[in-house]
């Protein structure tokens, strides 16, 4: 992770001086970055005590002095936070993701605890799926080696739909890393066409009495027939999660939208700089601060007001 581009919001499309941002690469040309587990930190449970700050002062003394030190994308209601605060750190929101909770412990009581609106959104998505002759499948453990590669296939293509370009080596081996570390807390979400062949996926995990959807793919447009997107990153977790007895999803930082219409709400992530950080850095902060704030506002999720200084909330 490259501190001015999450300080300055550069990839959450944030408006910033560009003369300002110059500076800030100038300035940020070397860097001791911490990144924080951001959405997926509720899986792992909380770890943030004075010894993050005790390790990142350690590592200071081994970098060059022009070195600029952040911690990016601590989840909002991180201890951590108080804890720089308390030590002199700017903090700022950089970030917003999707957390669905609670979900019932089944698919009626969570319909029950949605508005007319996003109840109609939902089952006119489980229409297109069972009249198109689609299916879900949930895969588990070493059940996923035989969907790896076709899985992969559709990660691909929908990362070259979003970016233009997919490392496929890299996203096979990531999945195949994923599946060796995390084995039968690993879940694979499949949705088949009426030929059986897969068309969207979404890869899970499961700790914390959560979700964690990391990661879709999809084969288009046989995928947008049968609503496969929204099955493989929703309601294919759902179901997950309820046999699971699990209490939330974790939906990740982007397209929000559709999220919210199925009944999420954003949550932020800060990040953090310290004393006598560039002013130019923290100007950059300051700017995405306001920004991702006005956002969640306009969700209807506003984030507490305060000084950058003080940080969130």
């Amino acid at each position: 992770m490259d501190a001015v581009e999450v300080c300055g919001g550069l990839f959450r499309q944030v408006e910033q001086d560009p003369a300002v941002v110059a500076a800030a690469r100038a300035a940020g040309r070397h860097q001791l970055v911490l990144a924080a587990t951001g959405y997926t930190s509720p899986i792992w449970g909380s770890a943030c005590d004075e010894r993050v700050l005790e390790l990142l002062a350690y590592c200071r003394l081994l970098t060059p002095a022009d070195t600029v030190t952040a911690i990016l994308h601590i989840e909002g209601d991180s201890p951590l936070i108080d804890l720089l605060r308390c030590a002199g750190w700017s903090t700022g929101v950089t970030d917003l993701y999707a957390k669905l909770e609670p979900i019932g412990r089944n698919r009626g009581e969570w319909l029950a605890s949605l508005s007319s609106k996003r109840r109609i959104a939902i089952k006119r998505d489980i229409r297109r799926l069972e009249e198109g002759g689609g299916v879900v499948e949930l895969l588990t453990g070493r059940d996923i080696l035989p969907v790896l590669r076709s899985v992969t296939a559709l990660e691909a293509e929908a990362e070259r739909r979003h970016n233009g370009a997919a490392d496929v080596r890299m996203l096979a081996t990531v999945n195949e890393n994923l599946l060796g570390c995390f084995g039968d807390l690993m879940t694979m979400v499949v949705v088949r066409d009426a030929a059986s062949e897969p068309v969207a996926s979404c890869s899970t995990l499961s700790g914390g009495g959560l979700v964690l959807c990391r990661n879709g793919g999809s084969r288009e447009p046989a995928a947008q027939k049968l609503a496969g997107y929204f099955h493989a990153d929703y309601y294919g977790p759902l179901a997950l999660g309820w046999a699971n007895g699990d209490h939330g999803l974790l939906l990740g930082p982007g397209s929000l939208d559709p999220k919210l219409l199925r009944g999420a709400r954003p949550q932020a992530l800060v990040s953090a700089i310290p004393p006598g950080a560039p002013n130019v850095l923290r100007r950059l902060l300051e700017v995405t601060d306001g920004v991702i704030r006005s956002r969640a506002r306009s969700l209807g999720w506003p984030v507490p007001a305060g000084p950058l200084g003080e940080g969130f909330g």
